[in-house]
């Protein structure tokens, strides 16, 4: 049996919360600052660009784990479960 922290399920999991995170963050900053130049040169967009990196890497552990439609189907539904628990809070 797989040990839990290799299983892919929750690498999916973990990454659409830090795919979403980082879409907070963004969000948060862009309406703050506008899309300018001088906004994306703050300290939220390194973060920002560090939690995608860190959830990207998850997805492709992700992708060479397990078959590609069950893949897809669950981060379709991890992201809308994640998406009515964020909208409701």
């Amino acid at each position: 049996m797989m040990p839990w922290w290799k299983s892919p399920y929750l690498y999916i999991i973990v990454t659409q919360i830090l795919f979403t995170i980082s879409d907070l963050i963004g969000r948060s900053a862009m309406k703050e600052k506008g899309f300018t130049l001088s906004s994306f040169l703050g300290g939220w967009f390194l973060l920002y660009l560090l939690i995608r990196q860190i959830a990207t890497m998850g997805q492709l552990y992700v992708f060479a784990n397990i078959e590609l439609g069950k893949t897809m189907a669950l981060f379709g539904a991890a992201s809308i479960v994640l998406s009515n628990i964020l909208s409701f809070l």
